[in-house]
């Protein structure tokens, strides 16, 4: 009788290892795919006030713009070249550098700030970004703003009645000096010798119906003096030329 064969045991599968975590905190919990979120932005506190010199500048920019003008003016009491073009390449320098120095006194203080390159389009569309940005960082910023629009109307008004009769002065004196060269000219053409020819520049040229009292010499002694009278359309007339005595 041949013995029974005894059966051949099964291999049981091995388990599947599960990766353990690399590193655990020694005072946390590993809990196994765990969703975690990176910390976002941090925001400073802001400190310090929002208002700076530089945004005041470029709110006063239309009164500071007049007065220079002005000054100019009353300084030279002629339209020097130079001085029109030195004035407002001045203010545009100050007013960029204001705009950037403004931008970064405000962000080194904790608050949002607007672009520089605002500025390009002028303070007015500066000073409404910076209004914005402020209103972001949850404080006010409109006070440079509103003072830009009281400075534009004060100096609207002092442009009227500071300004504007200089400008109109200098143009009358202009027009004076370049009548005064036609006259010269056409006495030369007409008798022989320099002649000088002097008008009054107190009346205004540029009146329909103003009259302008001139007188023309030249060096052998010849003397004469007429009026000149503005019409319509601006048209000169000249009265007929009186002898006068040079002595």
């Amino acid at each position: 009788m041949k013995p029974r064969e005894q059966p051949v045991p099964r291999e049981q599968p091995t388990p599947a290892r599960v990766p353990e975590p690399s590193y655990t905190p020694a005072d946390s919990t590993y809990v196994p795919f765990a969703v975690t979120y990176a910390p976002g932005p941090v925001r400073l506190e802001s400190s310090g006030t929002s208002a700076t010199l530089a945004a005041w500048l470029m709110g006063a920019y239309p009164f500071i713009a007049v007065l220079g003008q002005w000054l100019i003016l009353q300084a030279s009491q002629r339209l020097d070249p130079l001085a029109i073009i030195a004035v407002p390449v001045l203010l545009l320098t100050v007013v960029v550098g204001s705009a950037i120095w403004d931008a970064a006194l405000l962000r080194r203080r904790g608050f949002d700030a607007p672009s520089a390159w605002w500025i390009l389009l002028g303070p007015l569309a500066y000073l409404i970004a910076r209004a914005v940005a402020l209103r972001h960082s949850g404080t006010r910023g409109a006070g440079p703003l509103i003072l830009l629009v009281l400075s534009a109307v004060v100096a609207g008004i002092a442009s009227a009645l500071l300004v504007t009769p200089i400008l109109l002065g200098v143009q009358n004196d202009s027009l004076i000096d370049q009548f005064e060269t036609r006259v010269e000219q056409g006495l030369a053409a007409q008798s022989p010798g320099i002649w000088e020819v002097t008008c009054s520049h107190d009346a205004s040229i540029t009146t329909v119906g103003s009259s302008v009292p001139c007188s023309a010499t030249n060096q052998t002694g010849v003397a004469v003096s007429f009026v000149m009278t503005v019409g319509q359309n601006g048209q000169l007339s000249v009265s007929e030329p009186t002898p006068t005595s040079t002595s």
